[in-house]
């Protein structure tokens, strides 16, 4: 498959934004948990100015997720502050907390919109060239996946089963932002197992936007003697049932379930954990596993302005 340019990249994450924007929620909201914080518009006032005109970058941002982004940046690169000189606002601008949408009240994510004022480099006259800025926007985020799973005793599986009332198989719910989390547990965690004390599941975190440029920011971590290059904070719980084990981890705390994980080339990452099922006097209990997630992601949109040179 031939790569996608750096603008249509952008021209899909746009399309998945609006996608996840234009949902129509479960209790009837006509707003969506989208992937966290989009960048709706980056464009030039001007597509095409002369050697030493001044230019204005132009960028709308809007946090779609459930939950705030803290301390929110938008960056200027791709182009060379040395050729390009700012007026106003150098290369990098806060846009600090982005409020998350509010189901609740049908009230879209907070939206924020900063310029960056530029002067055209110069160049020999006759000569054009198209430059190709590039906005990052970087933000913290912390996210929440829960998915319901029944806890339930051999014979009381047995029963139900005779019964033809299966325990229901629920989806994850999630706060939304730009990692997905996939939990896998079967269709229920059966306790009382002769010779099983522990019973396994699965948890897949995946970045939705990897494709287009959207990336976990690398943050030096270290574990295990290694950096850990694409690093998000994990914790999984589980209620009324404890966690005996978890690999996955990258650098894990004492705590089973707590730690570190690095997604594959920036990708996904995987962990596999072990309920404690032996000596559970439980014949059937609904169990929340929620997995909640602290890292920080770049995004990024590209532009174009072209320049036409008019020194002699």
């Amino acid at each position: 498959m031939t790569p996608l340019s750096a603008r249509g990249r952008y021209a899909v994450l746009t399309a998945i934004a609006v996608l996840f924007s234009g949902c129509i929620g479960p209790d009837g909201s006509q707003i969506a948990i989208g992937p966290g914080v989009v960048i709706m518009e980056f464009s030039p006032d001007f597509s095409s100015v002369q050697s030493g005109e001044q230019v204005k970058l132009q960028i709308r941002v809007q946090n779609q997720g459930g939950v705030p982004a803290e301390n929110t940046k938008v960056a200027l690169v791709g182009i060379s502050p040395s050729e390009w000189q700012s007026r106003s606002g150098g290369f990098e601008q806060a846009l600090g907390r982005l409020s998350p949408v509010d189901r609740e009240t049908d009230t879209p994510g907070e939206i924020q919109s900063r310029q960056f004022s530029l002067t055209a480099p110069r160049l020999p006259e006759g000569i054009e060239h198209a430059y190709e800025p590039i906005a990052r926007v970087s933000y913290d985020y912390k996210a929440k996946a829960v998915k319901a799973i029944s806890v339930v005793s051999t014979e009381e599986l047995r029963r139900l089963l005779q019964q033809g009332r299966a325990p229901p198989i629920t989806d994850v719910q999630s706060s939304g932002g730009p990692l997905s989390v996939e939990v896998r547990t079967g269709n229920a965690i059966k306790t009382g197992q002769s010779g099983r004390d522990t019973v396994s599941f699965f948890v897949k975190i995946t970045n939705n936007f990897w494709e287009q440029g959207g990336t976990v920011l690398p943050s030096g971590v270290s574990g295990g003697g290694a950096t850990i290059d694409y690093p998000v904070n994990v914790k999984i719980t589980a209620s009324g049932i404890s966690i005996s084990d978890c690999g996955g981890f990258a650098n894990a705390d004492q705590t089973p379930g707590n730690g570190i994980v690095d997604l594959w080339q920036g990708k996904d990452a995987e962990i596999t954990c072990e309920l404690a099922v032996s000596g559970s006097t439980v014949s059937r209990q609904e169990s929340l596993i929620t997995i909640e997630l602290n890292y920080r992601y770049q995004t990024e949109a590209p532009s174009q302005v072209t320049v036409i040179g008019t020194d002699r």
